[in-house]
């Protein structure tokens, strides 16, 4: 099992004893040389620190915050979407230094939205 499939099945078990609660942190959408707009961290974040809803379940469909919107796929993410109740959160999945972009694998989501041919 990878180090990022790893990560994100601890996390699962980690949500399953206690809440993820959800620190203030500053984050910034600029111009992404990933792919249109990104999200980018504004300061030093903590591994393991909540960076906030990216989306929330509503009946069979998902509602989009703005962080859910703007962060992008990666193979080497910085983050990992984890899903707490009807909430999908954004966590950090390293250390991440301020100005850093804000990724996470999708296919580790197999219920969203897939890579396709030519993605980054």
């Amino acid at each position: 099992m990878n180090n990022m499939k790893l990560l994100f099945e601890n996390w699962r078990k980690y949500l399953n004893e206690e809440k993820v609660s959800n620190t203030s942190v500053v984050l910034h959408i600029r111009p992404s040389q990933i792919h249109g707009l990104g999200v980018f961290s504004g300061e030093v974040i903590p591994k393991g620190t909540d960076l906030g809803i990216a989306q929330i379940k509503k009946d069979s469909d998902y509602e989009i915050t703005q962080l859910g919107k703007y962060h992008n796929h990666s193979n080497e993410p910085s983050c990992i979407n984890v899903l707490n109740g009807n909430n999908r959160h954004l966590v950090a999945a390293r250390n991440l230094e301020p100005n850093e972009e804000i990724t996470i694998d999708y296919t580790l989501q197999p219920d969203l939205q897939q890579p396709m041919d030519g993605w980054v």
